[in-house]
């Protein structure tokens, strides 16, 4: 870190440059997943989205090094949780593959996509050691999401905001939060009691 300091401060250097593979200095502190360096490099100006040549972010890097503090470096830097590099791996399926687990749950948290697959055709269910923690969590997430999308969800729809028209001090709203009716037509509101023989 005290070299990294020292360059930064003393020497004119590019921090997005490249080497042959296209990665940056960023890059290689996020794979090694030292934060230091990482939180250096970013307060210099380094882009934690250039792709190298396989197409990954530091995202990717930072979900392979296995480091769930690098992670939360990255991840309101990166426009897109699901973003994929030339493989189609986004970096949920790459935590996966070396079940880390507590980067596999972060991600989720972050609304990763199960079901997005790779070019070989994979989901990232199919990325985990069978029965880790990762693959635990993977399909929890899974379950969870055919339950909510099987579930019709209604939310509130306000109909009419006063339907005393003014008749009474404190207006009565109405709500529906059961169905698709709509406000009746022949409805109307009498401030007075009113008996009926039914």
């Amino acid at each position: 870190i005290d070299a990294v300091k020292a360059i930064l401060e003393y020497c004119k250097v590019d921090v997005n440059c490249k080497d042959k593979d296209g990665c940056t200095a960023i890059t290689w502190a996020t794979e090694n997943a030292n934060l230091d360096i990482v939180k250096s490099l970013l307060n210099a100006g380094a882009d934690p989205n250039i792709q190298d040549d396989e197409g990954n972010v530091c995202l990717h890097w930072a979900a392979f090094s296995g480091d769930t503090n690098v992670v939360e470096a990255f991840i309101d830097l990166t426009p897109d949780v699901n973003i994929p590099n030339k493989n189609f791996d986004t970096p949920l399926p790459i935590a996966a593959k070396k079940d880390k687990a507590g980067i596999v749950q972060f991600l989720l948290t972050r609304n990763a996509d199960v079901n997005l697959q790779n070019k070989s055709n994979e989901i990232p269910l199919k990325c985990c050691p069978d029965n880790s923690d990762s693959y635990i969590a993977i399909k929890c997430a899974m379950e969870m999401k055919k339950v909510s999308s099987k579930r019709k969800i209604q939310t509130e729809k306000f109909l009419h905001l006063d339907i005393t028209k003014g008749r009474e001090k404190n207006p009565i709203s109405v709500v529906n939060g059961v169905d698709d009716e709509v406000l009746p037509k022949d409805f109307t509101y009498v401030s007075g009691n009113c008996e009926t023989t039914q």
